[in-house]
């Protein structure tokens, strides 16, 4: 069965009741969700948090929900009833807030997971959600505002030797033109030639990946000559 995601940003964070969905059409044991996850994004260069959740099934969902440690909903999504493109692999994403004010919507702790599939039955699962981050990196080339950037430049950041991997962003004209994730160990990355086009301004972010899956980001914009 081909899996289709969901990827929403801008979600409401309003506590909603699961007494909303309606009663389950069968009677059969739970199914459980797979691979569940919440984790934190912070963009340091700019301020702003999300929690973005993760999960699996190998059935076609009709609508999912994950509430939080004092039972608030923090999504609560749903398909076209059976009649669109059905829930599968979820990506959800809040919206942008700032730290403060997003821990204390989404505490720590563990999130239930809820979902119900086309056909009616109930399927289970969950995920904890930590507010701990990794140390903001250090771009150490090319710096904010440089110009004259060689398209296939090798960017360097400070190491972290606590960091359980980096993932590096590169973007031109508002499109993600590179995304790579790299192991422990790595303060560097060279860009394949005609990845970048030359003479444009360029956002690259370099996150930090900590062992519980929490990223921490810094960004800067540079011009490719």
């Amino acid at each position: 069965m081909n899996k289709s995601a969901v990827s929403l940003a801008a979600l409401t964070l309003a506590a909603l009741s699961w007494n909303q969905v309606p009663a389950l059409r069968t009677s059969e044991p739970p199914m459980t969700l797979k691979e569940e996850s919440l984790t934190l994004e912070y963009n340091a260069t700019v301020g702003d948090v999300v929690v973005k959740a993760n999960a699996e099934c190998e059935v076609a969902l009709d609508r999912v929900e994950v509430r939080n440690p004092h039972g608030s909903a923090i999504f609560n999504v749903r398909s076209q009833g059976g009649r669109g493109i059905a829930l599968s692999s979820l990506k959800l994403e809040t919206q942008e807030s700032d730290l403060a004010t997003l821990c204390l919507i989404c505490p720590e702790g563990h999130y239930d997971m809820r979902a119900v599939t086309v056909d009616g039955r109930a399927v289970l699962g969950g995920a904890e959600l930590t507010h701990e981050l990794p140390a903001v990196p250090e771009i150490l080339f090319p710096l904010d505002g440089d110009h004259g950037i060689a398209p296939e430049v090798t960017v360097r950041w400070a190491l972290d030797p606590q960091a359980d991997g980096y993932r590096v962003t590169l973007e031109q004209d508002e499109n993600d033109g590179l995304v790579v994730n790299l192991p422990p160990g790595n303060n560097s990355f060279t860009v394949p030639a005609y990845v970048l086009a030359p003479q444009r301004r360029t956002r690259l972010e370099v996150g930090a990946i900590g062992p519980n899956g929490n990223t921490s980001a810094v960004e800067v914009l540079f011009r490719t000559r």
